[in-house]
This record gives structure tokens, sequence and C-alpha cells, in this order.
């Protein structure tokens, strides 16, 4: 095991053996025993036998059942030094004796070959050989006959292993059940309690969901949002060819550029499809189930059966390939009752006539045995002859083989051989061979172009030689390297075990005998697929359910996994199967016009259904018929009976033989004629005792009920049945307690206060009934009903909401304009109950119709939680989804003045100037009373008001939704009494120390020396004013911090440490200064505009990357502008040199600076490869300032890691592991030593370089920490996340002690200005937010952007704010204005199409003063230099990606 251990390290690079590999490889190469694997697709199957294999002396030979996947395993041992081949019909003829003479040689250690090779005498006389130590068998589930995927030929597989005296065997599988287990372990002697080695079907990491749907269009509807969510590559697995091109065009037109694979495409076709799917990180392949079989692709995402998979093998060896990486993956079926009858047809269509099955057994009884004692046939010949499929054909010879023991299967011969010369010499020898066997291959070969060709069948037939010695003699001529063979014609040979029947009445009986175990086997693939629907819509976890159904029934723990979509909604699936279509008379009538045969039913129901067969293929009436398939969606029995109806009026005759009339000899067909008559409505053992009620009912009932039977509607029509059947007395009605209750509850005033229902409480209702004076049987009545209130009976009715909304809406838009702003943010909460509640009261339709009717007036604001709510469509979902339960929890918090309030409460309590211009009678109409009690119930249980003092007229439009929403989980609770809003929290955490980090004296002074000598030496009589930037003066009510506020850091400085604060000099000295102010009062179009242009706005470079493939989420800028990073979704980085200067392409022992790795014989780029997932952020290092280019890089990936990287050796040093979720974004702190992180868990972290663990878990945030920035000062770290809110963090105590609340929308970027005082947030609602950090309260909102905005950068001086984002423009604010609605400006600068064009409403604030676009790229960083320079950067968008 020591030598395996070696040999997993330095061949395949793992350090260890996964899962049980080492006890498989111990019990092979140590206990010399046989076992059976059974792992998961993706599980590690392969190492099991190709370890053992270059541990073993001889040859490990591999029986795998398809070529791709042979040529794809032998491909990546031989990349890995490893001497592997395969054997199979697609190899030249130099290519296959090469690969003999590497495995007689003894050097090749693994051969594959499909199981079909052990029929090859050639390959089996070479083999006879040879000393094979292993044979590895993968997809052993073939072997047995209980398995989905039977194949006869697997069953030679194991006495090819007895008659060649193989040592081991190792089984290999993904899908058996016990029993098929049991019947492996029984074919190979494998001890079935130490020799079985299986891992948990269950992976954690799929989601295994189901929906249903009725037609492709529903499926499509569902598919498309689906995909476009993708995170990776995506199959899409249909049942026919014509499926997957479908599908495709469909998918098309949305952007989504699928691939298509099916048997029916060219072999160049299919592997370039292949090819380009496994290279792509985000592809899609609409296919059948030829596509996936050695598709060995990890980061697989999706996996969706678009119509069912026909057996639940099927499916988990499809699903098997989704995650094999391990990140979440979903793998979704679809339930569609049109697909079944389709899948039905496809086990039925196995099924051939009971005819041709006689035939064949006729003719295998009473053949004449060959020379040898044997029985040869041509199996291919036979299929065309009798139409039955060559799988079916083999399990009928397995059959007599298995079931009844007439025959044995032995060596196959090939009737043809063609002989060509490998070597001159060689030929020359065998012109020379004169043996009487060699004569006699001479004799009968015949030319064929410059080679030979014999059929040694009928040369031994001619000559009375023995076959087998015509093919030996061949096989000794290639095996000594004289020639190359390939052999062909096979013909099956059987030997003789007991006399097979001779009467034709023994022939019939076994005959009869085979074709009911044939329909045995079709209902056995019915069962497997109802199989398939029990386990979708049965009431437990799905994946509890797949692991059952392969014997692992302990693998989930509580039997629950969390993810399915049985876990997600605690409910099963509702299907129903039954999916009735006629049978079309016309459709029928076509095919038998088309195809002139009549002795079969079965050939023209599987032309009709679209399965192929060998007789249809051969009449052309196939694939490439208009009418083959035309009837796919209709039972294929009723297609059998039918076509046999017609079969037996012309007598059962072939084509060829002229028809006749029906004759008193025709082949009675009970089971035909029972399908006949339930296909045509006769009467059945089911409804032969119903009376027909169409007799007693007027005519018109009549054609109803005859016009739903016959569109196949059961339900209607049974309910219609029952209801002309009943006759019941129209002046009795009876109602249930529950419709009396609610008749009873009424809308009942109080006197002293009319808005209040005196019925409103449960325990008054039948208090105040019993108080009426109603006779005793009512009274009786009345005790006998549960309390119940009339308020939770008003509520069930949808229509109250809807004209409660309506009614809100028009009185808020109706209200003067002074006090709208503070009246609209009532209307998104109440919107938000009323939809859930007509949600989880199971008003499906009326949620929807009010949700497409009042939700587009909030969709500018709020479209991010609408979208959300919007997939709520069942009571379970409102149950179990977090926002949900949010809303229905916490209060939410609306801000108003007191005089606004006051308008509110009147209109709601006395309905004044309630209903609008035409709206009828409003509030005095009865359903305008239960709108408004609908309303009070949302204001009184959800609803808090937040009153100020101040006249609404004093506070900003943008004010209002400042401090609204649902807080009370938004905001840090620090002790016992609740904190009612934000500005009351950021109060209580007291003064920040928001000014520059201290230096250290003898920093400074040293600072100070250095830059007088430079002084000195560059003879600059103004340097010495330089020094006055090192002590800045204080901001007036800043508080600075001192040396011993700041976290850890070495004691001592360094070189480097006054290099960067001398450049801090420089820069500050030589920095452009920008003055937005000087646009605000200039004419830009006069010749002061040019001017005023070049103070107030910066040159911005821009840099666009080209080419991206699947896109560069990242890049950014290193602090002295020498480097660009960008991180790709393909996992890498790659850096570029903006000097054009050389970067080593080369790794390095010693560390250096930069500036070593700057040699002739590099390039100005270098990519980085580490992560395992998209990198998603990059910072450099900041420890040299603009001084001198970095030393490190971190980066931030959805591989849940950080790492870091030595630009010295352009390798990477450390990964920081503890994030369970992707890394969105990664920050340097500016003091270099410390780094932040951003996750998908819900946190932030702090980290140190020089440990892996995370220093600080910084918790709190409800959704993705989607950003992360440090104060200047390196003592409080901003975060931004999608619960729509940005915090501040104590660094070191890991305590929040700012939270902002007003974002609309999650946050995508953050940056805090370098004086310190100020954080800009931006997010998906378009609008940029100015912070006062001390205070935490908003000192501006600017809108102007068009789509989400991706980068902020501040300015220098912190005067202007720069902003990027994906509408493809830069745009520059003024920080200092006032800001507030702008107005149209005639024009600053060239203005963005793109803003016109997707947005025709102009919402540009007033600080808003340039606006920059790009040709087609979105601005994913900004970045602004010490000395002003703005640099962007992003990639470019292609036309047709947008």
């Amino acid at each position: 095991m020591e030598h395996a251990h070696k040999l997993l390290k330095d061949i395949w690079g793992f350090p260890s053996f996964r899962l049980s590999q080492a006890q498989v490889i111990e019990r092979l190469i140590v206990d010399n025993q046989n076992a059976l694997v059974l792992y998961p697709t993706g599980g590690g199957k392969s190492l099991t036998y190709q370890v053992p294999a270059l541990c073993l002396p001889g040859l490990t030979l591999v029986i795998s059942p398809l070529i791709a996947l042979m040529k794809d395993q032998v491909d990546a041992l031989v990349d890995r030094g490893v001497k592997a081949a395969n054997l199979d019909s697609t190899l030249g003829a130099e290519r296959s004796a090469w690969v003999k003479e590497e495995v007689v040689s003894g050097r090749l250690k693994l051969l594959y070959v499909a199981p079909e090779r052990l029929n090859n005498e050639g390959f089996i006389a070479m083999m006879s050989h040879v000393k094979i130590s292993l044979m590895a068998i993968d997809e052993s589930h073939c072997i047995s006959q209980w398995g989905a995927s039977f194949r006869p030929e697997y069953l030679k597989v194991a006495r090819f292993a007895e008659e060649m005296n193989v040592e081991r065997v190792l089984c290999l599988t993904a899908t058996a059940t016990p029993s098929v287990a049991e019947d492996i372990c029984k074919s190979f002697f494998i001890d079935s309690k130490k020799g079985v080695f299986r891992t948990p079907v269950y992976r954690p990491n799929l989601a295994l969901q189901v929906r249903v749907a009725h037609t492709l269009d529903q499926k499509l509807d569902t598919l498309i949002p689906f995909l476009k969510s993708r995170t990776g590559p995506a199959i899409i697995y249909v049942t026919l060819q014509k499926q997957a091109e479908e599908v495709a065009n469909h998918l098309r037109p949305h952007g989504l550029g699928p691939m298509v694979y099916h048997a029916g495409l060219g072999n160049e076709e299919r592997a370039r499809v292949q090819q380009q799917f496994m290279e792509s990180e985000k592809g899609i392949v609409c296919a059948t189930i030829a596509f996936g079989m050695g598709i060995d692709k990890a980061n697989i995402r999706q996996v969706v059966h678009l119509f069912m998979p026909k057996t639940l093998e099927n499916f988990s060896q499809e699903v098997g390939r989704a995650g094999r990486d391990g990140l979440p993956s979903t793998c979704l079926m679809f339930l569609s009752a049109p697909d079944i009858p389709i899948l039905e047809g496809f086990c039925r269509g196995d099924t051939c006539n009971k005819r041709s099955i006689h035939l064949w057994l006729q003719e295998v009884a009473l053949k004449t045995p060959d020379k040898d004692g044997t029985l040869s046939f041509n199996h291919y010949q036979q299929s065309r002859e009798y139409d039955i499929r060559a799988n079916i054909l083999g399990l009928c010879y397995a059959q007599l083989e298995l079931d009844y023991n007439y025959i044995r299967a032995v060596t196959p011969l090939y009737s043809q051989y063609d002989i060509s010369s490998r070597t001159a010499n060689g030929w020359r020898n065998v012109l020379g061979d004169n043996s009487e066997v060699a004569k006699t291959v001479k004799m009968y070969w015949s030319p064929r172009g410059s080679a030979y060709q014999i059929d040694v069948v009928n040369a031994a037939q001619r000559s009375g030689r023995d076959r087998v010695d015509l093919a030996r003699k061949i096989s000794d001529w290639e095996l000594s390297g004289w020639v190359n063979t390939k052999a062909s014609q096979v013909r099956a040979r059987y030997k003789i075990v007991n006399t097979l029947p001779k009467e034709q009445e023994e022939i019939k009986n076994i005959a009869e005998l085979m074709y009911k175990r044939m329909l045995e086997r079709e209902e056995e693939g019915i069962v497997k697929l109802r199989r398939v629907i029990d386990f979708a819509t049965d009431d437990e976890c799905l994946a509890q359910g797949l692991a059952s159904y392969f014997g692992d029934d302990t693998a989930i723990p509580n039997g629950l996994c969390g993810s399915c979509s049985f876990c997600q909604t605690g409910e099963s699936i509702s299907f129903e199967s039954e999916a009735v279509v006629r049978l079309d008379p016309m459709k029928i009538k076509a095919i038998l016009q088309a195809c002139p045969e009549r002795d079969d039913p079965h050939l023209l129901a599987r032309m009709a259904f679209g399965v192929t067969s060998p007789r249809l293929t051969a009449g052309k009436w196939s694939t490439n018929h208009p009418l083959f398939g035309s009837m796919v969606s209709v039972n294929f029995h009723a297609l059998v009976a039918a076509f046999d109806k017609e079969c037996a009026r012309a007598g059962y005759a072939k084509a060829d033989i002229p028809l006749s009339t029906p004759a008193s000899n025709k082949r009675p067909s009970s089971q035909s004629n029972s399908y006949a008559a339930s296909s045509s409505g006769g009467v059945s053992p089911t409804n032969a005792s119903a009376p027909d009620v169409t007799q007693s009912v007027n005519s018109i009932d009549r054609l109803v009920l005859e016009y739903l039977r016959s569109r196949g509607h059961k339900d209607a029509e049974k309910a219609l049945h029952e209801s002309l059947e009943s006759s019941v007395d129209e002046s009795v009605k009876t109602v249930s307690a529950e419709e009396l209750i609610k008749s009873l509850a009424v809308y009942a005033q109080k006197p002293s206060r009319p808005g209040d229902n005196v019925l409103k409480e449960s325990a008054n209702v039948l208090q105040e009934l019993t108080t009426m004076g109603n006779p005793p049987s009512i009274q009786n009545l009345i005790a006998s009903l549960g309390t119940v209130g009339a308020e939770e009976i008003l509520s069930v009715d949808p229509t109250d909401k809807e004209e409660g909304f309506r009614e809100l809406e028009a009185w808020v838009e109706g209200s003067l304009d002074m006090y709208k702003p503070e009246f609209r943010p009532i209307l998104f909460p109440i919107f938000c109950h009323f939809h859930l509640d007509l949600v989880q009261r199971g008003f499906k339709e009326a949620a929807l119709r009010f949700y497409d009717t009042y939700s587009p007036s909030l969709a500018p604001m709020h479209h991010a939680t609408l979208h959300h709510l919007s997939t709520l469509l069942l009571p379970s979902h409102v149950q179990n989804d977090d926002l949900a339960q949010r809303f229905k929890n916490e209060k939410y918090v609306i801000r108003m003045s007191r005089s606004g309030f006051s308008l509110l409460v009147g209109w709601l309590t006395e309905g004044i100037g309630g209903e609008a211009s035409g709206a009828g009678e409003g509030f005095s109409g009865e359903k305008g009373k239960r709108g408004r009690a609908a309303i009070m119930r949302v204001v009184n249980n959800h609803l808090r008001f937040d009153v100020t003092s101040t006249s609404g007229t004093a506070v900003s439009p943008n004010a209002w939704e400042e401090s609204t929403g649902l807080l009370s989980s938004l905001i840090p609770q620090t002790n016992a009494s609740a904190i009612p809003n934000p500005h009351a929290f950021n109060a209580s955490k007291g003064e920040l120390k928001l000014g520059p980090a201290p230096i250290s004296e003898e920093l400074r002074a040293e600072t100070e020396r250095v830059i007088r000598e430079q002084s000195v030496l560059d003879r600059d009589p103004n340097a010495q004013y330089d020094l006055q930037f090192l002590r800045p003066p204080a901001i007036p009510g800043v508080v600075s911090p001192t040396e011993s506020d700041m976290p850890p850091h070495p004691p001592s400085f360094k070189t480097l440490d006054v290099q960067r604060e001398v450049e801090k000099v420089r820069d500050a000295r030589k920095r452009i200064r920008l003055e937005p102010s000087a646009l605000s009062s200039v004419d830009l179009n006069s010749a002061q505009g040019g001017a005023a242009r070049a103070r107030g706005l910066p040159s911005i470079c821009a840099y666009t990357l080209h080419d991206v493939g699947e896109g560069a989420p990242c890049c950014t800028f290193s602090p002295d502008i020498t480097l660009m990073a960008a991180g790709f979704s393909e996992s890498y980085i790659r850096l570029w040199s903006l000097k054009n200067e050389k970067l080593k392409t080369s790794s390095i022992k010693e560390s250096g600076s930069l500036s070593k790795l700057q040699q002739k014989d590099t390039c100005t780029t270098r990519k980085l490869v580490g992560h395992s997932g998209p990198v998603y952020s990059l910072s450099f290092d900041p420890l040299g300032g603009s001084a001198m280019p970095p030393r490190y890089l971190l980066s931030a990936s959805a591989d849940a890691t950080a790492r870091l990287w030595s630009l010295d050796t352009m390798s990477n040093v450390v990964v920081f592991r503890g994030h369970q979720n992707p890394v969105w974004d990664v920050q340097w702190s500016p003091m270099g030593i410390y780094f932040a992180t951003a996750s998908r868990d819900r946190t932030a972290r702090l980290w140190s370089t020089d440990r892996t663990s995370c220093l600080r878990i910084y918790a709190g945030h409800l959704s993705d920490v989607d950003c992360v920035r440090f104060h200047p000062n390196s003592l409080y770290l901003a975060t931004g996340s999608s619960d729509w809110t940005a915090r501040l963090w104590d660094v070191q105590r890991g305590a929040c002690v700012r939270v902002f609340i007003g974002h609309q929308g999650s946050l995508s970027a953050l940056a805090i200005s370098p004086d310190g005082r100020y954080l800009a947030s931006a997010g998906e609602d378009l609008a940029i937010n100015l912070w006062d950090l001390g205070s935490g309260r908003r000192v501006k909102k600017m809108t102007g952007h068009t789509a989400s905005v991706y980068s902020l950068s501040f300015s220098a001086e912190s005067s202007m704010l720069v902003s990027g984002g994906a509408d493809w423009t830069v745009r520059c604010w003024d920080v200092r204005s006032a800001g507030g609605p702008g107005k149209p400006r005639e024009s600053t600068i060239i203005e963005s199409t793109i803003a016109r064009t997707l947005d025709g409403e102009n919402n540009e604030t007033s600080d808003l003063l340039a606006t920059f676009p790009t040709k087609r790229t979105p601005v994913t960083n900004i970045h602004f230099t010490p000395r002003n320079l703005c640099l962007v950067a992003g990639n470019y968008l292609a036309p047709d990606s947008r």
C-alpha cells in the first residue's frame, strides 16, 4: 500500500485517497480478492483500478461500454505518463497493430475494450498469451438481468474472466439496486459483506427539484429564468432528438445560446459540441441521454430533465454529473402528463410481434449445426428479417441460454477478413507461407484495392477445411507483425447444450412463453417509469427517496436534506399522470397508405409512435419519413390495437403478397380486441354497469357530455354526469356551519366609534348574536358553533384588499404635492401585506391579479422586493420565506410629519376624501368600508409611525425614505430596550475618531530629513514648503486618534515607510486641484467653459478588456499605477504592466523586488492560477503607496477562499479559509498588515497576513455582505450588504458603531473620503447616498445612473466623487453641493445616449457634474491617484451580450 500511496502523489498529485478507495485497493493488491465498488458518479471509481494497475505486474483489462469514455480515460492517463491504450473499431490498422504489439510485449499496463471485443477470436487468442492481473468492469450493473440496463454481451465477461484465468476482478457501478448488487456478486464470486464498498448515494450539494408543467411553453417559462440565474454549465435532457432541436430554438432568442447533442448528429459535430461544452464556463447543451457518459466536468451547476427519465437509475446517473466539485448545484425535473405516453411507448416499443418470435425461434431450432457442432447466426440479418430490435434479439438468445438451457454462447466468428501488408518483408513471408491452411486462404481471397478480402465461412464450406483453422492462420500472420487485419460480418455462435425442440407445437409453446416474458419485461419498464413518478410525488424528501431506492435508507440525517422541493415546501407534488390523446383516423389512414405491410401491427404502430426498428429503417419508413412519430402522444397499445384491425382485414399479409379478404384462419387477438374496445369508447369491465344517463337527458346536455368525453375531460364529464343523475329538490338548500357563520357575520359599527366593528372580537360574535331574540332552534344552532370574529371572515374576501388599495392609492396621488413624498411610502408595506395575505389564504389568482395591477407603480423604488414577492405563490412559500416572515413579525416603520399623520388618520377613520374622481361609492359603499377595514388591520398590526414635529416642507423629499422600513432587525440591539431608529442607535455610540492616523515622531523626522536632502540635491528652493504636508491642519469637529488607539503594528519604521511618506508629500505638492464648484456658475458653452471644465473635472483614463470570454468580474490598479490586475470567471487572475515593462513569467526562489522580474526574455502580462471558482475581487498591498510597486496581491473567489499572491515569485503563498460561501470582496487595510473580506455567509472578517485564521468576525447583516472598505485611519471598517444597509464597525472591538439605512436595494459599492468624514454607498436602486460618518445621517441622495453602480472613488481633496456602473458610463458628482432635483442641462459634456434610451425621464440630481459614456463597457473599477488622475476599467460587452 505504501507504493500505492506514492503513485497517487507522484502521478495523480493527490495527497491521499478519498472515500474507501484505499480499502478497495488493499483488497485487490494485498488480499488478492475480487471486489464491487458502488460509488456515485464522480466519486473516483477510476482510481480504484488505475492505481492497482501500476502496482500489479501484469495487464489490467478494463471493460467499458462507450468508446468516447475509453478515449477520455486513456488520454488522461497518457498525459500523466501511464502506458495505456484502447482497442476499438475506430482505430486504424497501424494503431490497432501497435496496441496489440504493446499488449503482447507486456509494455502496456492498461487496456480499455468494449464488452463486444470479448467476442473477437483474434482478441481471445491474443489474450491467451497475456497475464491479466486485474480485470475492471465499468458499468457492471449491465450484467444483471434485474437491472434497467441489462446487456447480454456483459454475460460473457464472467465466462471470459474464468477462461482467461484472470487473477482478480473489480466491478464498478454508480447505479445498483440491492438486487442488482447481489446479482453482480454471484456472477464474480464477490463476498457480499467484505468485498462490497459503497458510499452514500446522497450528495448534500445537490438540490433535487420537481416542477409540474402541462405544456412545453409552461416548462420554458420556468426553464428560461432558471438558466439565466446559472453560475456554471447546464445540461438539459430531452427524450427525442427533435425535442433537443426544438428546445434549443426556443432558448436562443433569450440570449442563452444552447448547443445541441444527440445520436442523429455526425461524429464530428458531436465531438465539437462535447469539446465546446467541456471548455465552457457557463455553456448549455440540449441533449438526449446520448450525452453525458464520460463527461468529467466538475462545475456543472444545473441538470434539467425537461422530460422525465425512464428510470431512477438513469436519473441518478444523470443528476450525478452536477456539482462534482462539491459546490451547490440544482437538478430540476419536470413532470408532465403528456410526456408519459411517449416514455411508455419506448418501453412498449421494444416488444415485437408474437409471430416474429415464433418465426425466429423456428429458424434457430430447425437450423442444421455447423461442422463443429455449433449454430451460427448473423444477428443483423435476423433483426431485419423478423423486425426484432438488436438489443431485444440479444435478450431472446440470452433467454434460450439462461432460462431454457438449450444453448450456450461461445466465441463468435467473423466471416470476413480484410488483409493488408504491414511491411514488405512481412508480406513476402505471407506469400512464402506454403502450409496447407495458408494455401487455402490465398486461394479464396480476392483483391480489394491494395488489400485482400476473404469470407472464411464460404472458404471453409468450399474447401472442406475448418473455418477456425483459416481464422487462426490469419491471426498468426497479424501477431507475427506481417499483416494488418480487420474482421467484420460477425456471426454469433452457440454451443448446443440440450436438443432444441423440433415439433411445431413445442416451438409454438416456447415462443408463447418467451413472448410472455417479453411482456413482463415491458411491464417492468412501465413499473420503473411509474417508480420515477412515485419518487417525484411521494410524501418524503426526494434525496431520501432516491437513496432508499438504492438501498441506502440511513444516508440522510433525519431523512430530510433541506434543499429538495419537498423539504422547501413541506408538501409533496400534486400530479395527475393521465393525459388521454385520442386516435386520429386521418393519420391512421395516412400511415396505412405510406406503409403497405399488413403482417405486423407493431411495425405500423412503431412508425406512428416514432420508435425505430430494423424493418422500418430498411423500408425507409423511419426517422426521415414525415409520418414517423406523427402520433407520439397516443397510447402505444391503442395504436397496436387500431393497426391490428387493419392487419386482420388484410389477412396479416406482407406487401409482396396480394392482399386478401379476411378468412376463417385470421389470427385471433383477444388482447388487440380489448384495446380496440377501450379506445373506441366501448364497454369495459370498469364501466359495464354504469347507467347511460345520456339517454334520459335533453339533447344539449347529451352533446356536452359527448364533447367532454371526446376531449378527455374526465372530471368535468363525471361532475355533469352526477348532476344530471341527481334529482335534488331545489326548494331545499343545505349549508355548512362555516357557510352559516359567514352569512351571520356582519360589519356592525359601534355607535360611539363609527370606525370600530362591534363583532370584531371572536368572543363577542356569539354573545351579540344570542342577544338578538332568536327562536330556540336558532339559539341552539348558534351555541353549537365555535367562536369566530367577523374581522377574520371579512378578511377572506380578496376583493376587499383590491378595493382598499385602489382607494388608498387614489388618495395618495390626489393629495397635495407637499404631502405626496411622505404619503407614498405607506403604499409599499400595505401592498406587501395584502399580497402575502392573499397568497397565505390560498387566493393565488387574486394575488397574481393584485400584483399585476398595483406593483408597476411601486417598481421603480422596490423592484428587488417586488420580484421576490412575485415568486411566493403558495402558503408554504410564505411560511418558509425569511422576508415574508419579517413582514409578518416586524413593524414596518413609516416616518411622517405631524400634520401628514393627522390627515392620514382622518382619511382612515372618517373616509374624508376617500373616493377618487369617478370612483363610485367610495367609503360610503359596503365594499369601500371593508376595504378600509383591511387597510386598518395592516396599519394597526404591522405599521409603526415615527411622527416628527418638523414641518413636512422643511424635510427633503428623499429624507422620508430614510429610517423607513423593517428596521427592528436591521438596527443592532445593544440592551434590553429596543432602539427605535438608526439615528438613536448612532447617537448612542458616541463620538468617532475620524481624523488621520498618527505618524510617529521618529518617522516624521526622518521623512523631513530626506525631503530636505532631496531638495538640496534637486536644487529646488520650493521643496522646503513641502514639509507643511507632513503636518496637515486639524479638521474642525473631527477627533484624531492617538498612537495608542491604533491596531497593533511594528514598533519601528522601515525604509519603505519613509519612501512612502516622502512620496505622499510629493503627490500633495503636484496634485491637480479639482474645484467642482467652478462649474456651477459658468456657461459651459462659453469661452470660459473650457477653463472651468479643466478646473472642475478630472482627466479620465479608461482601460477596456476585450475578448474576456465568460467575463471579468473585477479589476484594480496598484497604488503606484504600474500594474493592473483583473479577475476572471474562468478562475484565474491576469496582471498587466501599465508601463509596458516586462514581468517575469517563471517563478524564482529568492525574494526580491519587482525590478528583478523586468527581464528581456519576459512579457508584460502574467497569469496567476490557483482559485477553483470565479475571482470576484482583487486588492494590491498599500505598503509602498505610490513610491514603489506592490509586492503582494489579495484575491477573493467563489471557492470561499481568499489568497495572497507574491508578485516577486508570481505565485500563491497563502490560502485563507474560514468563510463557508463565496467571498465577494477583499480589501487591504491602509496599514498594510490587515485585510478584510466580505462573503455570502452574511459576515465580514478581519485577517492578518501572518496567520491563516481570521482575527474578527463582523456579524449582524441579514444577507450577503457584498463590499468592504477601510477608513483611511484603519480604525473602522465599512460594510455594504444585500439587506440594503451599510454598517461601520470598530475594527478592533468588532462592534457596530454606525448603521446607515436608506437604500432600496442591495449595496454594490462603497467609498470613504480621504479626509475620513464621508461614506458614499451605491447599489441596485441606482442611487448614491452620501453619509456623514460622525452623525450617521445621510447628507444627500444623488441619482442619474440608469443601471447598477459598480464602483465609487473620491478625489484626493474629498471634493468630488466619481462613479461607474452597468450603464456604460462614468459620472462625476460634486460632493459639497446641496444636491436636490436637477434641471435639464443644455450641455456639460458628451452625454450618454444610453441614459436617454433607458430612461426617458430625467432623474439626475443637480450635483451631477458630467457624464462620460463608454461605447459598450460596464465600468467595474474606478481609481483616483493621489495626484487626481482618474483611472477606470471594465470589460467590453459584445453587441449580442447585453
